[in-house]
């Protein structure tokens, strides 16, 4: 039998060699079964349970599918799971593929009948563990910001620094932490200053961030200073010109991280006001009061201007309008920097990155009109793949397809009609011992299961043939669906730009790279994949086709246009 280990640790009071005593305790139990084989081991590192995106268990979770192996042992079924919603759609999604679970501490093995009550115990208080230690750790942070403590996060200007207890020591030996406390980084500190001064003169954020750039400075996280780093959102305190705590003012409990309970993705979410710990901290103050109440004024007066704007666009949304969307946003690609294109005025794409970060962070500072460019790109992606060229192509492909698909289902076709033969004589067999003998329950329960059995393979033999096309008839339908989806683009774009965006997005594997050209133009690079191609004509053609879905074996050259 082939075994997948998986082991896990969540906290800080727990080391990297939680890991290897998992495992040995699993290799253990393991040790004692015949034909038992580890095939491969999957861990995650200071990870909670109750996340299903951890690395190591998402490998695990994709090699069951792939039938890499047949059992997974843990330590403890906590292991694998702390949130009881995940814990069972797991369960029943690995059980359904043949795979089973064995917890050697807690006893947990999903091969018995009625394991579900045991697991429904454990998950309860594996669910219940996750919240206490949450509550206990959130009740310990609370008392650590009451008396002015860092309680964890990065604050641009600060480190921290930690106090040990100098007779105390933690599990592993080593001296235990009472606190930790913020400190101010002088160099730092100056960069604050001066983008605090810089705004209050009346430089932008963008121009900050382009001067900041310009002299080297790396940002907080490193990399180039962006607009956004430095002005970030009032209302939630995030960005350089928020930060109460430069005038001296530590908050804490400000927000909240609440999970999807469909996607598993965790959200930000604002607390009340009155939930908020608010601790003055002079040490820590590097704005004074003056130079920060001109910044909140202009901050202030910006406010009431974006208020007006979104004012204006909810009158047109509920006049019938809505928020601008673009054919090619998101959809181009800076060859320079690698940052995308998106709209950065009324009329014009250009560079994200440029805009936000100022030449130093990227060079390419042309701009393309939004209309020519929307006309251009789809004229030219027509003709480039109408040409005989790709139309034989894309016919030899699809010819290759439907004749592999041909051949696949020869032998499954012809077991299923030596079957079906075998069920017509055993029902001619039986028919006959009735008329000679009458009818018995025996007779007549292998009868029916016979009938049925025949009913259920002609079904299927019925279906299996009518899913492998005739190759003379669809090969022209191919072709022509081929230029008609083509075609459709153009012509889409004026009738209804959602779905002209929905075509591009399946037809462009890759972002549309814009490469600045001497003489102040760009030249457009598109791919084209000819396995899209395949899949979306396919689908537009025929239905329930999967050979169309599969890997195509060549591919189209990018084609070029002059912008």
């Amino acid at each position: 039998m082939r075994i997948a280990l998986y082991a896990r640790y969540s906290t800080d009071m727990q080391r990297d060699a939680s890991i290897h005593d998992q495992f040995r305790n699993c290799m253990r139990f393991i040790s004692t079964r015949v034909d038992w084989h580890v095939v491969r081991r999957d861990f995650d590192e200071g990870i909670s349970g109750s996340k299903s995106d951890r690395p190591g268990y998402q490998e695990l979770l994709a090699a069951g599918k792939r039938d890499e192996y047949d059992l997974i042992v843990v330590d403890e079924v906590s292991r694998l799971w702390r949130d009881q919603e995940e814990q069972w759609r797991a369960v029943n999604r690995l059980r359904y593929i043949g795979v089973n679970i064995i917890g050697v501490s807690d006893g947990i093995d999903t091969r018995r009948e009625g394991f579900e009550l045991l697991l429904a115990i454990h998950g309860a208080i594996n669910e219940s563990e996750r919240k206490k230690i949450a509550y206990r750790t959130h009740r310990g942070l609370t008392g650590q910001a009451e008396k002015g403590a860092s309680c964890g996060g990065r604050s641009y200007g600060y480190g921290s620094i930690t106090i040990e207890d100098p007779v105390r020591k933690d599990p592993h030996g080593r001296p235990q932490v009472q606190e930790c406390r913020k400190v101010i980084v002088p160099e730092e500190a100056a960069v604050v200053r001066h983008i605090f001064q810089w705004f209050s003169e009346g430089q932008s954020p963008f121009a900050i961030a382009d001067r900041l750039n310009t002299k080297g400075i790396p940002a907080p996280r490193g990399g180039k200073w962006a607009r956004s780093a430095i002005y970030g959102d009032r209302r939630t305190g995030v960005g350089i010109l928020n930060n109460v705590l430069y005038r001296g003012l530590m908050v804490w409990n400000r927000s909240k991280w609440v999970r999807n309970p469909d996607t598993g993705r965790r959200k930000r979410v604002e607390r009340d006001q009155c939930e908020w710990i608010t601790v003055e901290q002079p040490a820590l103050r590097i704005i004074d009061d003056d130079l920060w109440r001109r910044v909140q004024a202009r901050l202030h007066r910006g406010d009431r201007r974006g208020v007006a704007v979104k004012a204006g666009i909810t009158r047109a949304r509920k006049s019938g309008g809505r928020y601008p969307r673009y054919l090619l946003s998101g959809l181009l690609q800076c060859s320079v920097c690698g940052g995308k294109y998106t709209v950065v005025d009324r009329y014009r794409y250009g560079c994200a990155t440029h805009k936000e970060r100022g030449s130093h962070a990227c060079t390419n500072h042309l701009k393309v009109s939004r209309a020519l460019a929307d006309k251009l790109l789809l004229q030219g992606l027509r003709e480039q793949l109408l040409t005989q060229e790709r139309l034989r192509l894309f016919e030899r492909e699809t010819a290759r397809l439907i004749v592999k698909a041909q051949k696949n289902s020869g032998p499954d076709t012809i077991a299923v009609r030596r079957r079906l033969k075998s069920l017509e004589k055993e029902i001619a067999n039986l028919t006959g011992a009735i008329r000679e003998l009458g009818i018995s329950p025996a007779l007549r329960d292998e009868l029916r299961a016979a009938e049925q059995e025949k009913e259920r393979i002609g079904n299927e033999l019925d279906t299996a043939e009518a899913e492998v096309p005739d190759l003379p008839k669809v090969l022209p339908l191919a072709a022509q669906r081929f230029r008609e989806l083509v075609s459709d683009l153009v012509a889409t774009l004026a009738r209804d730009l959602p779905r002209a965006r929905a075509l591009l997005e399946e037809l462009l594997p890759n972002p549309i790279r814009l490469i600045p050209q001497t003489g102040g133009w760009l030249e457009a690079e598109v791919g084209t994949d000819l396995d899209t191609l395949l899949r979306i004509s396919g689908k537009k053609l025929l239905k329930n086709q999967e050979y169309l879905t599969l890997v195509a074996g060549a591919g189209f050259e990018p084609a070029t246009f002059g912008l």
